[in-house]
């Protein structure tokens, strides 16, 4: 175990039958130049690096996808994805490029900790091989979405979150007082920030209420309401880790990880864990 890892309660190794993940995705920033007006951005590498960066990865990523975003002049809508690039048409994972952010994108299935890893890693090659007078990194962060069924308009929100994600929360006795119908909340969104040592950056936590939206035999969608928990490590500025440097990007890839791994296995530690281990895909 690496020692860093000390003090962490939950293995690395722990496996489950299938997890309540939406979608893992790994998003890199770099700076940009000042446009031609106030409030522009310029990547003025972004042109010759796209046309690069397809011709490395098209054996692997051969579906180039153009967004809505490919039309605007590329001083618009700065670090806004403008291509995605897939193994074939609404296959995952997918990779994105636009001026000045790239980001690699996974569902599940078929995520798993050891293809997301090197997908990232072959990302960060791919990417600063293609930018032949370098990139300045800005910002990194790795993101996990999971979603819970969570009947919370009848007012279970709070009883879910006390019972299935092990967090507490109580509002003052005379909220909503008599006036609410229920007395607890039918939706939520909420977050949570904490600096983090290692790696330098910031951890964060939001709970969202939502609908997800499932099409049934008959092709009629039927919404399903769930509780969204997104767990999230940032670094920005002088946090930064140098990743045009391989070593430095595995680095702070494998510690932003431990940290989500370490929060998601407390959130769900209980009942919740205990289902996700029994059930397989």
């Amino acid at each position: 175990m690496e020692a860093w890892r000390e003090g962490f309660h939950f293995p690395s190794d722990i496996t489950l039958g299938t997890s309540p993940l939406v979608e893992a995705w790994l998003d890199l920033r770099w700076q940009l130049q000042p446009g031609s007006q106030e409030g522009f951005f310029l990547d003025p590498q972004f042109p010759l690096a796209l046309g690069t960066f397809y011709q490395s990865v098209r054996e692997r990523f051969g579906y180039q996808e153009p967004l809505k975003a490919s039309t605007a002049p590329l001083e618009f809508l700065p670090h806004v994805v403008r291509y995605r690039f897939r193994p074939a048409p609404d296959e995952w994972p997918l990779l994105q490029l636009g001026p000045g952010v790239a980001t690699v994108n996974f569902t599940r299935p078929p995520y798993s900790w050891t293809e997301f890893k090197e997908a990232s890693l072959y990302l960060r090659a791919k990417l600063t091989d293609s930018y032949e007078t370098g990139l300045r990194p800005d910002r990194i962060s790795l993101q996990y979405r999971n979603a819970v069924p969570c009947s919370y308009s009848s007012g279970e929100l709070l009883r879910f979150l006390r019972s299935r994600l092990n967090t507490t929360i109580e509002l003052p006795p005379h909220i909503p007082g008599p006036v609410g119908i229920p007395d607890t909340p039918v939706n939520m969104d909420m977050a949570f920030t904490y600096n983090l040592e290692r790696p330098r950056g910031k951890g964060n936590i939001q709970f969202v209420t939502g609908t997800k939206r499932n099409e049934t035999e008959d092709r009629e969608e039927i919404g399903t309401e769930h509780l969204l928990f997104e767990l999230r490590v940032m670094s920005q500025e002088d946090e930064v880790p140098d990743y045009t440097d391989p070593s430095q990007f595995e680095d702070w890839l494998e510690a932003a990880h431990a940290v989500i791994h370490e929060w998601f296995f407390s959130l769900i530690a209980g009942p919740l864990f205990d289902e996700y281990r029994s059930l397989q895909e």
